[in-house]
């Protein structure tokens, strides 16, 4: 099983699984959940990402 690192900066993150990186930041104005459902797709579940207000 691959070692997860989660990187955290004041400014967004970085998670790290195997060689694969999934990142975000403060200039993505989509707080990374763009980011979130790649991660989550290369897991194998499907994603749907909602805005909900």
């Amino acid at each position: 099983m691959d070692k997860v690192k989660i990187e955290v900066m004041a400014d967004g993150w970085t998670i790290w699984i195997g060689n694969r990186r999934y990142q975000w930041d403060h200039n993505e104005p989509d707080l990374g959940t763009k980011a979130l459902a790649v991660l989550f797709t290369d897991l194998g579940h499907e994603v749907a990402v909602e805005e909900v207000c």
